[in-house]
C-alpha cells in the first residue's frame, strides 16, 4: 500500500509483493478451511498468484505474512490473511491482499536521579546517582493507560514499540524524596513527550532526599507581681509591680502534671520580674516559682499550688504564665514587739506527771515562791513566744495563738492552737476551764527552720495531757506500757537560750 497507506485501501499505484506464499484450502459449510492445503503458490514479481483445475467448491486462500509488513486490507476483510472463495461455474478474480510497511516504532526512555551532588543547584549533574525500584506509567494522547514499568538499579526506564504521537510519562513519587525538577518543569511528576519519527530520550526526574526539618521549638514565659494595686483582689493589674531576682525552674511533668526529675531549667526574674525558658519542644511541664522573701502567693495563672503552674505547648508558645504575690501584712518576721511577753517558760508537775507552759512573769513567779514543791521549772527561759501576725519568711507560716485549759479534776494542763476544738472543750467538758489571755502565747502550726516540734500525749484512765519536746521523753510516752496515746505534734516553738 504504497500510494496511501492511510487510506487502506488498493489502488493503480500499489507496488506489488513478490515472493508471498498463499495456499489454497478446501472449506467446511462455515467456511473455515479443513485439512491440508490443496495447493501452494509464491507471488511473482507483479505480485500475483494463481490456483487453476479448481471444480465448483468453496475454498479459502491464506497467505503468509510477508516479513517487515503488515495486513490493512483484503477482498473480504475480516481475517486480513484470509479470503473466502466459492466456484460456482465461473473463475474467481481479485483475490488481493493489501500490505504495507508499518511505521517504524521508537521508545521513551529516561532515568530518575537523586540530587546527591549539589541539591541546592537542582540541577541534574554526572555526580547525581540513580533512584531504583521507581513506579513511572505511560499514557497516550488520550489519557489511556499503554504501560506500566518500573526503574531499573541505574535508574532508568523504556516504554518501547511505540508510534508517533503525544504522550504522558508519570512518575509516582518515591518514599522519602521530594521531587525538584523534570526535563519540561511544571507538574515535576509528569513528563510531556511526544514521538515523531525518533525515539523521546532524555525524559529524566530529579529528586532529592526530604530534608529531616527539626522540630519548631517554642517558649514558656511568664511574670512574677507584687500585688501591689489591690490585694484584697489577688488579681494581676497593670499597676502591680514587677518583683525581681525570684527564682523560677522549669520540669518536665508526667501524666498526672506533676513535675519529675531535675530541673531542665533555672531562670531569675528580670527587673521587669519577667522569666522565659526556650528552645522547647511540644510536650508537658511544671513552672515552680520559689517563694519570694517578705511575700505570700496569692494567685497564678492555673490556681491550685500557687507556686507551682502546669504547662502545655502544643505548636505554640506558653505564655502569661503568671505568679502573684503580696507582701504578708502585720508585722516583719522580727519577732514580738516591744513590750510584748517573748518568753514561754515550761513547769513539771512531778506530782501528775504533767508539763505546762506559761508567758506570765507573775505566774511564773508565784510558783518558783509558793508551788516550788509541786513544779519545777524546767531548762529556765526554754523557749520564746512568736508575736501576733509573725510569719516565717522562707514558708510563710504564720504564728497562732496557743489556747491553755486546766483540767480541774486531774489538776493537767491542755494545751491548744485549734479553734475549733478550743470551742469544744470551752462548750462541752465543764472539768476543763480556760486560763486567762496571760498565760496564751503563739506558736506555728507547721514546721519551720530551726523550731522545734512540741508533742501531745494523753493518758484516758487518768484523763492527764503531756506536752514535750524531749525526745527522751517521747519515747517514753511512746512506749507500750506507759499508758499515753501518741495525738501528735501539738504546734512548733522556736528556741530561745537554752541552759
Amino acid at each position: 500500500d504504497t500510494n496511501a497507506p492511510e487510506l487502506n485501501a488498493i489502488e493503480a499505484n500499489d507496488a506489488a509483493i513478490a515472493d508471498v506464499k498463499v495456499e489454497l484450502f478446501a472449506a467446511d459449510a462455515s467456511g473455515n478451511a479443513v485439512g491440508n492445503a490443496i495447493a501452494t503458490k509464491m507471488t511473482g514479481t507483479d505480485g500475483s498468484y494463481e490456483f487453476t483445475g479448481l471444480g465448483d467448491a468453496s475454498y479459502v486462500v491464506k497467505e503468509t505474512q510477508p516479513n517487515g509488513f503488515r495486513s490493512v486490507a483484503d477482498k473480504d476483510g475480516g481475517n486480513l490473511d484470509e479470503i473466502k472463495v466459492t466456484l460456482a461455474g465461473a473463475d474467481s478474480l481479485g483475490n488481493n491482499f493489501l500490505e504495507e510497511v508499518p511505521p517504524a516504532l521508537h521508545k521513551i526512555a529516561g532515568t530518575v536521579y537523586n540530587d546527591t551532588n549539589a541539591p541546592e543547584l537542582n540541577a541534574i549533574e554526572a555526580n547525581d546517582a540513580a533512584i531504583a525500584n521507581v513506579e513511572v506509567k505511560l499514557y497516550n494522547d488520550q489519557g489511556q493507560l499503554v504501560g506500566t514499568t518500573r526503574t531499573g538499579d541505574d535508574g532508568s526506564y523504556e516504554f518501547a514499540d511505540l508510534g508517533n504521537g503525544d504522550y504522558l510519562v508519570q512518575e509516582a513519587q518515591p518514599n522519602g524524596f521530594r521531587s525538584v525538577s523534570d526535563k519540561d518543569g511544571g507538574n515535576l511528576n509528569e513528563i510531556q513527550a511526544t514521538i515523531a519519527g525518533e525515539d523521546s530520550l532524555d525524559n529524566d526526574f530529579l529528586e532529592e532526599v526530604t530534608p529531616v526539618e527539626p522540630p519548631a521549638l517554642h517558649k514558656i514565659a511568664g511574670t512574677v507581681y507584687n500585688d501591689t494595686n489591690a490585694s484584697e483582689l489577688n488579681a494581676i493589674d497593670s499597676s502591680d509591680a514587677a518583683i525581681a531576682d525570684v527564682k523560677v525552674e522549669l520540669f518536665a511533668a508526667d501524666a498526672s502534671g506533676n513535675a519529675v526529675g531535675n530541673a531542665i531549667a533555672t531562670k531569675m526574674s528580670g527587673t521587669d520580674g519577667s522569666y522565659e525558658f526556650t528552645g522547647l519542644g511540644d510536650a508537658s511541664y511544671v513552672v515552680k516559682e520559689t517563694q519570694p522573701n517578705g511575700f505570700r502567693s496569692v494567685a497564678d495563672k492555673d490556681g491550685g499550688n500557687l507556686n507551682e503552674i502546669e504547662v502545655t505547648i502544643a505548636g505554640e508558645d506558653s505564655l502569661g504564665n503568671d505568679f502573684l504575690e503580696e507582701v504578708i501584712p502585720g508585722r516583719p518576721p522580727n519577732g514580738p514587739a516591744e513590750g510584748e511577753k517573748t518568753k514561754v517558760y515550761e513547769f513539771f508537775r512531778s506530782s501528775g506527771n504533767s508539763i505546762f507552759y506559761t508567758v506570765d512573769e507573775n505566774e511564773k513567779a508565784h510558783i518558783a515562791a509558793n508551788l516550788s514543791d509541786n513544779y519545777e521549772v524546767r531548762e529556765g527561759e526554754a523557749f520564746r513566744t512568736l508575736g501576733e501576725n509573725e510569719y516565717d519568711p522562707l514558708t510563710g507560716a504564720e504564728s497562732e495563738k496557743v489556747y491553755r485549759f486546766f483540767n480541774t479534776v486531774s489538776g493537767s494542763h491542755l494545751f491548744t492552737s485549734d479553734e475549733n476544738e478550743r470551742d469544744y472543750i470551752e462548750d462541752n467538758l465543764k472539768n476543763y476551764s480556760r486560763d486567762g489571755e496571760k498565760s496564751e502565747f503563739y506558736a506555728y502550726e507547721t514546721e519551720v527552720e530551726g523550731s522545734i516540734d512540741v508533742h501531745r500525749f494523753y493518758n484516758p484512765i487518768e484523763d492527764v495531757h503531756v506536752f514535750t519536746h524531749s525526745d527522751t521523753e517521747i519515747e517514753k510516752m511512746m512506749a507500750d506500757d506507759s499508758g499515753f496515746n501518741d495525738e501528735g505534734i501539738a504546734f512548733y516553738l522556736m528556741p530561745e537560750t537554752m541552759s
